[in-house]
């Protein structure tokens, strides 16, 4: 987690050589610079600045979505840094953000349990996908657009619908406590990973569970 203030950074680490069998050394990561800094001033200047715990951008690298322990939600151009909208419906610590494949809704959820549809076009109230949940540390759109995974502190995984916010799947989840989840690129599987360092693969329309596999004794 990040205090007061993020970086964009100008260019990805070089991962070639991660994983050959000799050692990468050091001195082979480049060195980055940032391209801009944005500082993320709190709503009133007696406020401590937000620990940033979620970013995101859109498909089109465009928009920037930050979240953290403020419970705010905020979009940003990320080419200028110029602040474009201030969502502040959620009443605990937001722990994560996703934008759907369309760039026409942003996803947010946290510690409050609420997952929230926002249109990123407006201010309007969001939407809510599903009920109140345990609190949510992970979402994940399809390729498509047409499902919305969201995990947490709990040990289960639910499949919304990625437009309409109807809960379509409840799956139990390979340990109480997940951290990550991800879609193959056809979208017909969903993996899911966390504390437990247990990987499970699902059929992401039926449900039915494809595969374990123990990457890790630890998390």
């Amino acid at each position: 987690m990040l205090k007061s203030s993020f970086i964009i950074l100008g260019a990805a680490l070089l991962s070639a050589g991660l994983f050959a069998d000799s050692p990468t050394l050091a001195e082979a990561v480049p060195e980055v610079a940032a391209e801009r800094v944005i500082d993320l001033a709190p709503p009133e200047p007696e406020e401590n600045k937000p620990v940033v715990s979620g970013l995101s951008l859109d498909a089109t690298g465009k928009l920037l979505t930050v979240v953290g322990d403020d419970h705010l939600v905020r979009v940003f151009d990320a080419a200028t840094g110029r602040l474009l909208h201030h969502f502040a419906w959620h009443v605990d610590w937001v722990r994560a953000s996703a934008f759907r494949p369309d760039g026409r809704r942003l996803a947010t959820s946290g510690a409050d349990g609420r997952i929230r549809l926002w249109n990123v076009a407006s201010d309007e109230r969001p939407q809510l996908a599903g009920e109140r949940l345990p609190a949510i540390y992970t979402l994940a759109y399809s390729p498509d657009g047409g499902k919305l995974a969201a995990a947490g502190f709990a040990d289960k995984v639910w499949i919304f619908d990625g437009r309409q916010g109807r809960l379509l799947l409840e799956l139990d989840a390979p340990g109480g406590d997940i951290r990550a989840l991800s879609f193959s690129p056809d979208g017909a599987r969903l993996a899911a990973a966390g504390r437990s360092g247990l990987l499970r693969i699902w059929d992401a329309d039926g449900g039915r569970q494809i595969a374990d596999v123990q990457v890790s004794s630890r998390r």
